[in-house]
């Protein structure tokens, strides 16, 4: 079985998805709008979701950011955190374009997944120091268009070899490798 991944920005990603244009997502929360459109893997993995600050923020929770103006990729379930927390955000199609919004200092904070954002901060150079804040973590998921023919059988597939590359040990050298 041959694996083809195309990179989109993460509501452009969802949207086609979501439409059967493409399999599924490589990754992704659970949330119950979804579960119309998706079908969820067995976990994948836990991903600690924080705070990117140029100064370190000292918060357990969304609730006390109130006096900040704070980024989000657009798309993301962590939209709705920051609107159920009355929390000021900017939507930006992109983490990248939100570390550029943070050095700027158009906002104060980025609301984002840290392995994403670790990754961008390994591959791109910033002039600041940025400083990471986890206020929570969340499981995360393979999602299989519901619309895609192929999706039932994918889904098969993909937890069955899961669970193998689990049970041999090969998942947790993957993950530290990546320091995930």
């Amino acid at each position: 079985m041959n694996v083809e991944t195309t990179y989109f920005p993460w509501k452009r990603a969802l949207l086609l998805s979501k439409s059967g244009q493409y399999d599924g997502l490589c990754s992704c929360s659970f949330t119950k709008e979804r579960v119309n459109d998706f079908y969820f893997s067995d976990e994948i993995g836990k991903n600690s979701i924080g705070l990117y600050s140029l100064k370190k923020i000292d918060v357990q929770k969304l609730s006390q950011l109130k006096n900040l103006k704070v980024g989000v990729v657009r798309g993301y379930s962590l939209e709705d955190d920051l609107k159920k927390n009355k929390i000021e955000f900017v939507s930006s199609p992109s983490e990248l374009n939100l570390l550029k919004m943070l050095e700027m200092k158009r906002i104060d904070a980025i609301y984002s997944f840290k392995v994403v954002i670790s990754e961008l901060l390994k591959t791109h150079s910033f002039e600041q120091v940025i400083e990471y804040t986890e206020i929570s973590s969340a499981t995360y998921f393979t999602c299989f268009s519901k619309k895609s023919k192929k999706s039932k059988s994918l889904l098969e597939v993909f937890n069955k070899n899961l669970k193998k590359i689990k049970s041999e040990k090969t998942y947790e050298m993957l993950l530290k490798k990546y320091d995930l």
